[in-house]
């Protein structure tokens, strides 16, 4: 039976920040909710928490595009927040759909620009190999993240987890090897019907290329970078996507 979630307070969470500045010296906290904006008050409550206590940081989280607004975006960028992480999966709504994430694609454009109206990156995660998808689907998802143009951008190919209602039916939509030690972020273990196993294994490599590689992105990289820590960080991430 589902049950209604339980939240900290947002008085206790500001008591945990307050230890982590104090004892420890945090400039940054990651809040790993799974879905941070899912109680719009709560957050709230907690920026207007976090702008009165005045502790200096900065902070990030993870939502979902039908999930933010105009106000609270407001609300978290004032209050300290500097980037989102979503977890999109797709640009094609066949996709979502299949996936049950009961979210648009119109979603994940609207999300992006608000995020960017008021200066918060964005961080969007993608999957390749969803059971139906063929090669020519992932090629237009590629063409439609990179006019999503999120600042960050991270892929994988689908991978049923044990539990799971891929995993049970996984004999129906395609081939998964069950040996999760064969399990990893950079190896195919499930290859849909729709696509060969070659189409797969490039996908990944392509679409960091695609999107990571654009002038007008690199460009746009170079005009934020502030410190030599920043180059440091540019030239690391640009040698690790030449390499995959």
């Amino acid at each position: 039976r589902l049950t209604a979630p339980k939240y900290r307070s947002p008085e206790n969470v500001m008591l945990e920040i307050k230890e982590l500045v104090d004892t420890y010296g945090m400039k940054e906290i990651a809040f790993w909710d799974d879905t941070f904006t899912l109680n719009k008050q709560r957050v709230l409550a907690m920026c207007k928490l976090l702008k009165e206590h005045k502790f200096g940081i900065v902070w990030s989280a993870h939502s979902r595009a039908n999930l933010i607004d105009d106000e609270l975006v407001k609300a978290m960028k004032d209050a300290g927040c500097w980037k989102l992480f979503f977890g999109f999966e797709s640009m094609l709504q066949k996709n979502l759909d299949t996936l049950k994430k009961g979210i648009r694609v119109e979603d994940h454009f609207r999300a992006v620009a608000l995020c960017k109206k008021y200066g918060i990156e964005t961080e969007c995660s993608f999957i390749f190999g969803i059971p139906g998808e063929t090669y020519e689907d992932a090629l237009e998802t590629m063409r439609l993240i990179n006019e999503l143009n999120p600042d960050y951008m991270k892929c994988f190919s689908m991978t049923p987890m044990p539990g799971t209602e891929l995993w049970e039916k996984a004999d129906e939509y395609g081939e998964l090897n069950r040996d999760l030690t064969k399990f990893s972020i950079g190896r195919a273990v499930f290859v849909p019907k729709s696509m060969k196993r070659e189409e797969l294994e490039k996908l990944v490599s392509m679409a960091y290329k695609k999107f990571y590689l654009r002038p007008s992105y690199m460009f746009g990289y170079l005009k934020k970078m502030r410190s030599p820590t920043d180059i440091s960080r540019a030239w690391k991430g640009l040698r690790a996507v030449l390499a995959i």
